[in-house]
């Protein structure tokens, strides 16, 4: 076996392991991030009885940007924008007096 077929078995062989490398890497992480995301989605209540029941409580951050020169301009365009949000969520039939509007920021 010549010195040039050696070195292109080396060669073939470390791309191979490579690549199981970084398909295994990819592997782990994938599984990691999605085990971390179902984590958060359920809760587990132990006790004399165990059942599965609905959620109650839904927690949907909306962010409204609005930029101009005027405050005033810029508040009634926030103003409009919160209450079409407040119109679509009551005409699909969510109880807008549960809704809370948060941490207005201006700069």
């Amino acid at each position: 076996m010549s010195a040039a077929t050696r070195s292109l078995d080396r060669t073939a062989l470390s791309a191979v392991v490579l690549a199981l490398g970084v398909a295994l890497a990819g592997w782990f992480m994938g599984h990691g991030f999605l085990r971390g995301r179902m984590a958060s989605r359920y809760v587990e209540v132990k006790g004399l009885a165990e059942r599965e029941v609905a959620a109650d409580l839904a927690l949907w951050p909306l962010r409204f940007v609005t930029t101009g020169d005027d405050l005033a301009v810029a508040q009634a365009e926030i103003t409009r924008d919160t209450r079409e949000v407040y119109g679509f969520l009551a005409r699909h039939g969510i109880d807008t007096s549960a809704v809370q509007l948060e941490a207005l920021e201006v700069e």
